[in-house]
């Protein structure tokens, strides 16, 4: 009498029914990490967006204000009012760039400041208008501000 023994093979890699609950765990599992990781990146992504748009706009605004302290000084010696180049500042930017169109009793100034961190870039546009009395030669320009 011949002894025949049964071979036992497969396992999870096997061709037969049972590695397909397994595979299909595994490739649900590799999805799962996959997408995790992602959602973690564009997460700190947004949020440096965010803190790189705030520096931006501050940058901007701090630019504006160094260009309104000029034109106080500027105006009084009725020399030319140019904007700020470009300023490197506090891991940023910012520049002001400035219109302008006079008559004998007003001033109109559009002014384009820009403020820059990282890749966002802040524009913010300003028109004032400076008004001088025809009457007083000594008057001040005074602003009214659109």
């Amino acid at each position: 009498m011949k002894k025949t023994t049964k071979r036992v093979t497969g396992g999870a890699f096997a061709g037969d029914s049972g590695g397909i609950p397994f595979r299909i765990l595994l490739v649900v599992l590799t999805l799962i990490i996959v997408g995790g990781s992602l959602y973690v990146l564009l997460e700190s992504q947004k949020r440096k967006n965010k803190i790189d748009h705030r520096k931006a706009t501050e940058l901007s605004e701090y630019g504006l204000q160094l260009f309104m302290e000029q034109i106080l000084e500027k105006l009084n010696t009725e020399g030319d009012i140019e904007g700020i180049q470009k300023t490197d500042y506090d891991d940023g930017w910012y520049r002001v760039t400035v219109e302008t169109s006079r008559s004998d009793t007003a001033l109109h100034l559009t002014i384009l400041s820009e403020g820059g961190s990282g890749k966002q870039v802040v524009e913010r546009t300003q028109k004032i208008t400076l008004y001088k009395s025809k009457e007083d030669d000594n008057a001040q320009w005074r602003p009214k501000v659109e």
